[in-house]
C-alpha cells in the first residue's frame, strides 16, 4: 500500500490498523537516524480510515504534553502512538513501573527485553495494545519478535496527559480553516517536532503554505525530503 491508497469508504478495523502500526514501527526502529538505536515517540492519525497526519518528538519528560497540544485540536476518529519502552514476563504488578524495569534491563534480567510499545485507538472500535519484543546482537543485529496484540489493558494504558489528546482526538474537534489549525498546532515549547500532514480533503487542500512547511510526495512537511525522518513519518502508510 502506498500513501493515501486507503479508499475513503474500505475502512480499516482496528486490528488492521493495528499490523499497519506494528510493521512502521519496526521500520521506524530499524532505519532510525540517531545514535544507538534511538527512537522518537510517533503519533499517527486517522480520519474516515485514511491518513491524516504523523508526528515525531524526542521522547523527553516534555514529549507527551507536545503531542497532547498536537493531537488535542485535530479532528481525527483513530490514533496510534508508538514508543520505545520494555517488555517484562514473570513479574509481579508491583515491580513493573517503567523505571524499575529499566533498571532490571540494565542489569541483566532476563525476565525483561526492550520492546516497541504501539497503542491503538479507534473511535469505532475501542482500543489495543501492541508489543513487539526486541534484542540487539552484534553478530545478528536487530532480531524481531512477533507483535503481540491485545486489549488494552490498565498496565499498557498511558497515563497524564496522552490519555486526555486520546481522548480529545477520537471525540474530534470542530472543524476548522486550515491555516488556523496549523497556527494552532505548533508546539508551545523549544521542543522540535517532526510533522507531516497527509493530502487528505481535512486540510482544506494546502491552499497556503506557512514558512518552514514545503509540499513532499506524502503531503506537507515541516521536514523535507532530505531528512531521513521524512520516510519514517510516512511509514504508517508506506507498505
Amino acid at each position: 500500500m502506498t500513501a493515501g491508497s486507503v479508499p475513503a469508504d474500505d475502512r480499516l478495523d482496528i486490528e488492521a490498523m493495528a499490523r499497519h502500526q506494528a510493521r512502521a514501527a519496526c521500520r521506524r526502529l530499524a532505519d532510525t537516524p540517531y545514535d544507538n538505536g534511538f527512537m522518537p515517540l510517533y503519533a499517527d492519525l486517522y480520519l474516515d480510515s485514511r491518513p491524516y497526519a504523523s508526528f515525531a518528538v524526542v521522547p523527553d519528560e516534555r514529549a507527551l504534553d507536545v503531542l497532547h497540544h498536537i493531537t488535542k485540536h485535530l479532528n481525527a476518529d483513530a490514533i496510534a502512538i508508538t514508543s520505545d519502552t520494555w517488555i517484562a514476563v514473570g513479574l509481579d504488578p508491583e515491580t513493573r513501573a517503567s523505571a524499575t524495569i529499566e533498571s532490571r534491563f540494565e542489569v541483566g534480567d532476563p525476565r525483561v527485553s526492550e520492546a516497541l510499545a504501539v497503542t491503538v485507538g479507534s473511535l469505532d472500535d475501542g482500543l489495543l495494545s501492541v508489543r513487539i519484543p526486541y534484542a540487539r546482537s552484534v553478530m545478528d543485529g536487530l532480531e524481531l519478535s512477533e507483535p503481540i496484540i491485545s486489549g488494552l489493558s490498565g498496565d499498557d494504558e498511558f497515563h497524564g496527559p496522552i490519555s486526555e489528546s486520546l481522548v480529545d482526538a477520537l471525540n474530534g474537534a470542530e472543524d476548522e480553516a486550515a491555516a488556523s489549525v496549523r497556527d494552532r498546532i505548533m508546539a508551545p515549547t523549544d521542543v522540535e517536532v517532526a510533522m507531516l500532514l497527509f493530502d487528505h480533503e481535512g486540510w482544506g487542500g494546502f491552499d497556503s503554505l506557512d514558512p518552514g512547511w514545503a509540499r513532499t510526495r506524502f503531503g506537507v512537511s515541516n521536514v523535507d525530503e532530505t531528512n531521513p525522518l521524512a520516510l519514517l513519518l510516512a511509514a504508517a502508510v508506506i507498505d
